[in-house]
């Protein structure tokens, strides 16, 4: 017998006959009886063989060379995807004939394997208004079982602060399923928008199930303990909403986020869709002082509208809702509460302009329409964007720069203001949805798309046509956001 071979490096100058005799003999070649007698590895110096041996775990259970064929091919291109080794060839070959006669073949298994420092980078982003620069180190197989160890660090000009080191093991047991572990420490700086900062520790247990390209979609399943304080307050001049909220609070939430994406590209996406859906609990199992069930649901749909993705309609709407549990519900803490406003959010608006906000107390005991508000968060949120991007001439276009106009509508209320709107119009369910599209506000804009290589850049100017009396507002009109994609 002839030996097969396979190798995760793509052969771009293969090609297949199509003559019908060819296509007859690879018919019954694919039809021949086999079976395979030894999975030999070879090459693997720091990774442990069983690692490479479960990806051919079912080749025993082959009975045809065509299903041998299917399985040499499926196990190198899973071996690729560990992403710890350089290259993974797979050679069938004869081994003889068995006790009943039937041909035998021994799978050979050659590896080349990458140095374990395979990855460190630098960056920079934007969240919630604030700059960060971060670091990162990536270590893979350590162990010589697949795993991965990262580490980040983050500092914000702002005085927030991030160390978080996280720990994973994919394909285990041979499938499609990452299993990992965070932990950290983590300190936000929400002084401009809210007057506090926030710290937090603890970590965080999580099991990926599946592929977000996939049709199936990905499920991710966590578990997080986490000690969170809402600190450094100015007692003097912070509103009393936020004064209310300083202390310590124990979070012990259980999670699952559903994902499925066909976009051609998470960054510069021009067609495909995305959906995901996430809910979470918090208080499970009866541990832990915060009590809410928070559930969000996100969806895209990108359709070039001529050829080469010159011209595209982008569509995408975000909405959330935050529910207190508990005999006798408490208010939820505003580390958890949604916030709605700024670049990547609702453009127009400054970084948490939108929703519930209370003056700020004054040195003398005196406000006015000028005085700062604090952001308190929101338990409802609604926002939805409709826009067109298209190529850009010259130079640009190399570059992969696109303009963009866009108009978007959302609203950030908690549950409180919109029962008493609800109420006050006839307490039915219609009348309360009505009080929150009621409270919608609206923008319009159009600036330039900018791919990076740090992620995805967007200047825009953009106009505010509708907004609420608390709302803060970009008066220029102009504001840069940079993400690490659209998604």
């Amino acid at each position: 017998a002839n030996a097969t071979h396979y190798s995760a490096r793509k052969n771009a100058n293969a090609t297949t006959s199509s003559s019908p005799r060819a296509a007859a003999s690879s018919t019954a070649m694919a039809e021949a009886p086999c079976r395979v007698r030894h999975v030999v590895v070879r090459g693997n110096e720091k990774t442990h063989a069983s690692v490479i041996r479960q990806e051919f775990r079912h080749a025993r259970e082959a009975r045809t060379l065509g299903e041998i064929s299917q399985l040499c091919a499926s196990g190198c291109a899973q071996l690729h995807s560990l992403r710890i080794f350089d290259s993974a060839d797979v050679l069938c070959d004869s081994a003889g004939v068995g006790p009943d006669g039937a041909p035998l073949a021994d799978i050979v298994v050659t590896v080349s394997e990458k140095k374990r420092l395979s990855h460190a980078s630098t960056g920079v982003h934007t969240s919630s208004g604030e700059g960060s620069m971060d670091a990162s180190v990536t270590v893979r197989n350590l162990l010589g079982h697949a795993e991965e160890y990262n580490m980040v660090m983050e500092a914000g000009h702002q005085r927030s602060n991030a160390f978080k080191l996280q720990i994973s093991k994919p394909r285990w047991l041979g499938r499609d399923i990452v299993l990992a572990a965070d932990f950290g420490k983590q300190t936000v700086s929400r002084q401009k928008h809210s007057s506090f900062d926030e710290k937090s520790r603890g970590g965080k247990l999580s099991c990926t199930m599946g592929n977000a390209e996939d049709p199936a979609g990905c499920h991710d399943f966590s578990y997080e303990l986490s000690l969170r304080e809402v600190c450094k307050l100015p007692m003097r001049t912070a509103s009393w909403s936020i004064l209310e909220q300083r202390g310590l609070s124990v979070k012990s939430a259980i999670s699952h986020t559903y994902t499925r994406s066909s976009l051609d590209n998470p960054v510069m996406p021009t067609s495909g869709s995305l959906l995901r859906l996430s809910t979470e609990l918090a208080g499970f199992p009866a541990f832990g002082d915060a009590l809410f069930h928070k559930q969000q649901v996100e969806v895209q749909r990108h359709v070039p509208l001529l050829p080469q993705w010159q011209l595209a309609l982008h569509l995408s709407a975000r909405g959330g809702l935050l529910m207190p549990l508990g005999t006798t519900p408490r208010p939820v803490t505003v580390v958890d509460r949604f916030f709605l406003g700024g670049p990547n959010s609702l453009w127009g608006f400054r970084t948490n302009g939108v929703g519930p906000r209370e003056m700020r107390h004054t040195q003398d005991g005196r406000v006015n329409s000028k005085t700062p508000r604090d952001a308190l968060g929101g338990d409802v949120l609604g926002v939805a964007t409709i826009g067109l991007s298209c190529c850009l001439p010259g130079k640009l276009k190399e570059y992969g720069v696109r303009g963009q106009v866009f108009a978007s509508a959302g609203s950030l209320q908690s549950i409180s203001e919109i029962g008493a709107a609800g109420a006050a119009a006839g307490g039915s369910m219609g009348t309360t949805a009505r009080a929150f599209t009621q409270s919608m506000r609206a923008t319009v804009g159009a600036g330039l798309v900018i791919p990076t290589a740090f992620g995805r850049v967007e200047i825009n100017l953009s106009h505010v046509l509708r907004r609420q009396a608390q709302d803060s507002i970009q008066r220029s009109g102009l504001q840069i956001g940079v993400s690490g994609s659209a998604v």
